[in-house]
């Protein structure tokens, strides 16, 4: 929700004056500082913003209470649109008075018995109508959209998962034990073609409820095609797997790169040459922040990685290192058109809302929210990796193929399926 909210803002225009993370400065008055200026509402504290965030939203909404993905979608629409109307919009798709907006016993009682996916579509259907219906819909509705969709999207992810939140004082999980492989169907679709090739090296695929796999696929569209792999292009995939029923579903791709750029190649940060991570499976990662600036997966633990010595742009006959590097992180591009400076060796997509989503779609995780200290697992698949056919024919499931600004969603297919 703060990504959409943004930083500090103070625009003559704007009537709740002074703001950052999209609190007022009437609202820092009323739960921070009762004498707050404009200098204090620059400097508020991330932690500051979210616990009015809590108290004025989540809470007033009872959002501990709903189920998972539901909390998100109603709690978002409260922020945007004031929690009066977000708790009358439940009430009204649950088929309750919405007389009161209250959030009482009766809508949470109400809210467990239904399907979250269709209660989050119905939310965000009336949501989107509402908010085409404002006079100023021709200036914030690109903006007003793109957010729904993204919460439409991340609810979704949230409900399957069904894990809800532990308090930020929870003690730190033991990790979950291993639980016996869940039988796969394979097809001969891209997304079954990875699986195969991750499992033919001996790679985890992760089959729980929710449970992310995340890989690289050098050289190759977001469709599966092939391409020329070319230096200084995002000509890699970054993809995001999630099991239903014995089935692999993209939950989103991402053009990416997993190569540095030619810059760093040409202007070493290291005299053995430009890193890149050697193909393999690596369990190295955890949330955090890219330089201090943005929530990205931070290499937290060992990898294998290559250095371009000789300087062309291949990692044949180049030397491998091993070691604990901090700063081999998955990040974004800032929608650049070339690579450029935007690698020195991490895994990098192009876009920065593929990137926010691609962390959402990982956050939702049923092992990161039961500690945010998890290690994620990631996959590099080299091009010649990636096996063209699988043998065992079964009919395919595919996420369809759509711009980088958008995210191809394994939900969508199911409920189109089941529709």
């Amino acid at each position: 929700m703060l990504a959409h909210e943004g930083g500090y803002t103070n625009e003559a225009t704007d009537p709740g004056g002074p703001t950052n993370w999209g609190i007022t400065i009437h609202d820092a008055r009323m739960y921070w500082k009762k004498d707050a200026t404009a200098a204090d509402v620059r400097a508020m504290p991330r932690s500051v913003a979210v616990d009015i965030y809590k108290a004025k939203y989540w809470d007033a909404l009872n959002c501990d209470l709903l189920p998972a993905g539901v909390d998100y979608c109603c709690f978002d629409y409260g922020v945007n649109s004031g929690i009066s109307r977000s708790g009358k919009v439940l009430r009204r798709v649950l088929g309750l008075s919405d007389v009161d907006w209250h959030v009482t016993p009766e809508v949470v009682l109400e809210a467990t018995k239904r399907d979250p996916a269709k209660l989050i579509d119905a939310m965000c259907n009336e949501r989107m109508t509402f908010l085409r219906s404002l006079k100023i819909w021709p200036t914030y509705g690109r903006g007003w959209s793109t957010r729904v969709t993204d919460v439409r999207a991340a609810s979704k992810v949230m409900a399957m998962a069904g894990v809800p939140l532990p308090p930020s004082s929870a003690p730190e999980l033991p990790p979950a034990p291993e639980l016996p492989p869940v039988p796969v169907s394979l097809g001969d679709s891209f997304v079954d073609r990875i699986v195969a090739s991750m499992r033919a090296k001996g790679m985890r695929v992760d089959t729980g409820p929710g449970e992310v796999t995340i890989v690289y696929v050098e050289g190759h569209n977001r469709d599966g095609t092939k391409n020329a792999n070319r230096r200084d292009n995002f000509d890699d995939v970054r993809a995001v797997i999630i099991f239903q029923d014995g089935k692999p579903y993209i939950a989103g791709s991402w053009t990416a790169t997993t190569q540095p750029g030619p810059y760093f190649v040409q202007h070493r940060l290291n005299p053995l040459g430009a890193a890149s991570v050697k193909p393999g499976q690596y369990q190295a990662w955890q949330v955090g922040l890219h330089r201090g600036a943005y929530e990205a997966l931070v290499q937290r633990g060992t990898i294998t990685l290559t250095r371009d010595d000789n300087e062309d742009f291949s990692r044949v006959g180049d030397k491998g290192e091993v070691g604990d590097y901090e700063g081999i992180n998955q990040h974004h591009a800032s929608n650049s058109g070339l690579i450029g400076k935007h690698s020195a060796g991490c895994l990098v997509a192009k876009m920065v809302d593929g990137h926010q989503e691609f962390m959402r779609i990982c956050k939702a995780d049923p092992r990161y929210r039961a500690s945010h200290s998890y290690m994620f697992w990631t996959a590099v698949l080299a091009q010649d990796d990636v096996v063209s056919y699988v043998t065992q024919q079964v009919t395919p499931i595919v996420a369809p193929a759509e711009p980088d600004v958008k995210v191809a969603s394994w939900w969508d297919t199911l409920l189109r399926r089941s529709a």
